[in-house]
């Protein structure tokens, strides 16, 4: 056997070198190695796209890959005319100009007027499609080894706000250029993976200085487009969700209680300014109990300082009903004297005693018997529903969120 020569070179150089001295006559990796060099000239601009993308995977229109491929007089496999697909830059461009001018070459910036206005358009749809990409690769929901071409090379996090995932979407685009192909068939599929309510929640959330993210929604187990159902299945814990306590009993089904967009606009804020903070810095004011609901710290006077979830709108809102779906009360309310009522039904039970009926004046009944007594007692929600607990009358909740809470209660 030949002396393998000891000058240091690239790996795949090297790898080469080491193949053909132990197999002169070729094999697999000999045609491997004749796919790299296609790929090299191309890059070296010593074919054309169509011609080595041919080369290495056996059909000029790239079969299996997203979008058309053009051949060298600009008329695609079938004959018709198409648009002229402009060469790439050499390298990626590191001014706003080019970098436009490279999105708008690829398909993906369709009418912006500026760098920032396109990575607006794009955030969401990149977002969601390495959302949906994690989805697939957990669950394998293609069946196909590789997964869909669509997916490739996508990520979760905003090219607005990470420079990796601009530089991403930068390569990306670049390199269906070089293919000889646009991407707009792939972004028109990542549009439709974003749900309805994000463009305004990114919209709500920019406006207080905080990024969306799809980390709190990633896990394939969280309902991202129903508001009807929960938020995930009972019996679920969506590691996603593993930051707000999910494992935990009365956590998890109160997060079970939220829509998708209730997560993000009253939950995800709390969890970026708790889990986002730089590194070595305390705990922001108000969250020394962390995001969960069973650590309290005891403030100097006395008092409790309680997780800042607690104080959320949708919190109070599940406590107001009662805490459906959590297995202690689920819906249920009790007073005194063997008193309970479910404000999200309208039902309950009401000792009778004392000369107390149902037709005695309302507020007898109110005093011998307690708001819950006196609402079970009369059928009369305004009773329960009084002071803070007004907004969370069912009569002012959406017919989405009451199918949501009742489901809690598998009512």
């Amino acid at each position: 056997m030949a002396p393998i020569d000891p000058v240091q070179v690239s790996g795949v150089k090297k790898l080469r070198q080491e193949y053909l001295l132990r197999h002169p006559n070729g094999g697999d990796f000999k045609q491997f190695l004749e796919k790299y060099d296609a790929v090299r000239q191309a890059i070296n601009g010593e074919r054309t796209p169509v011609h080595w993308y041919g080369h290495v995977f056996g059909r000029p229109d790239g079969a299996g890959r997203a979008g058309r491929a053009l051949l060298d007089d600009g008329v695609d496999e079938t004959g018709d005319a198409t648009e002229e697909i402009v060469s790439p830059p050499a390298s990626l461009p590191q001014d706003d100009a080019g970098r436009l001018a490279l999105l708008q070459q690829a398909g993906l910036a369709t009418g912006a007027t500026s760098l920032q206005d396109a990575l607006t358009q794009l955030e969401l749809p990149f977002m969601f499609a390495g959302r949906e990409q994690w989805v697939q690769n957990l669950t394998n929901a293609d069946g196909e080894r590789g997964g869909d071409p669509r997916l490739w090379n996508v990520t979760m996090e905003s090219p607005v706000h990470d420079q990796s995932a601009l530089n991403l979407l930068l390569g990306r685009a670049h390199d269906a250029l070089a293919n000889g192909r646009t991407l707009a068939d792939d972004l028109a599929y990542w549009q439709t993976l974003v749900p309805e309510w994000a463009p305004r929640v990114r919209d709500q959330l920019e406006s207080q200085g905080i990024p969306f993210s799809v980390e709190l929604i990633a896990s394939p187990e969280i309902n991202l487009t129903d508001p009807s159902k929960p938020l995930f299945e009972q019996g679920s814990a969506p590691t996603s969700l593993h930051g707000l306590g999910v494992e935990q009993a009365g956590e998890g089904t109160f997060l079970r209680s939220l829509s998708a967009e209730e997560l993000m606009t009253q939950l995800w804020p709390l969890a970026y300014r708790y889990h986002h903070r730089p590194a070595g810095a305390p705990v922001p004011q108000g969250f020394e109990a962390g995001l969960t609901f069973g650590s309290p710290v005891l403030r100097p006077d006395g008092t409790y300082q309680r997780s800042p979830v607690m104080a959320t709108d949708a919190y109070k809102r599940w406590a107001a009903l009662g805490f459906p779906g959590d297995p202690t009360q689920n819906g249920v309310v009790s007073g005194p004297r063997g008193t309970s009522y479910n404000p999200l039904l309208g039902t309950g039970k009401a000792t009778i005693g004392g000369g107390i009926t149902a037709s005695s004046p309302r507020d007898v009944v109110i005093s011998s018997l307690g708001v819950i007594g006196a609402a079970a007692m009369l059928g009369d929600p305004s009773i329960y529903f009084g002071g803070e607990r007004a907004p969370y009358t069912p009569a002012n909740l959406s017919q989405d969120t009451l199918d949501r809470l009742r489901a809690l209660m598998g009512a």
